[in-house]
């Protein structure tokens, strides 16, 4: 990580004020990374050969995308009931001079031993620089105290190949293949696969 990023970041616990910026935070970041994904794949296919278009090619995704997130905006109780549940639930952000660069939400499910992964995201210009692994890193240590919890898992689209990488390098293992992605697994107990 440049020293300049990793000697400015602070990291925190997600406060009740922090709701709404969160949640715009997170559906605008990830919505970035999965139209990026979505069209490096298509850029790939055309590349090799494997996809020919004849005429322009147009990604309306991103207009029902900015549907969505208009449509979505006020749609924080998932966030509040993470954040209201400190010590149980797990939600952090990283802030960079005063202003969001990176958020993680985890919540867990003590009846099946487990924590679910449900957002990481990161902002576009501060990408790869080792904010996304600070966070996990934090993710993975809360979830080592917690003696219920044997596993944390995500679930991760087929075409997001950055962040399968990304997670691989964390010592998640692919636990399942779906039709839209994989199911990712971090065994904290003994660092195996369940």
């Amino acid at each position: 990580m440049p020293s300049d990023v990793k000697s400015n970041i602070i990291i925190r616990d997600i406060a009740g004020d922090d709701i709404e910026c969160v949640h715009n935070f997170i559906v605008e970041e990830q919505g970035k990374a999965e139209f990026e994904c979505d069209e490096r794949y298509i850029e790939a296919l055309i590349k090799k050969g494997w996809l020919k278009i004849e005429g322009k090619i147009s990604y309306l995704f991103k207009e029902e995308y900015k549907e969505k997130k208009s449509a979505s905006a006020s749609k924080t109780d998932y966030l509040r009931w993470v954040v209201d549940g400190k010590g149980f639930h797990f939600g952090k952000i990283a802030l960079l001079d005063g202003t969001i660069a990176g958020v993680i939400l985890c919540y867990t499910q003590p009846r099946n031993r487990k924590a679910f992964l449900s957002n990481i995201a990161v902002a576009q210009q501060h990408r790869r620089k080792g904010i996304g692994s600070i966070l996990m890193k934090e993710l993975i240590e809360f979830y080592k105290q917690k003696s219920d919890i044997e596993t944390i898992e995500l679930n991760v689209g087929l075409l997001n190949s950055i962040a399968v990488k990304f997670y691989l390098d964390h010592d998640f293992k692919i636990r399942e293949l779906r039709d839209t992605g994989y199911t990712m697994q971090y065994a904290l107990k003994n660092n195996r696969s369940a």
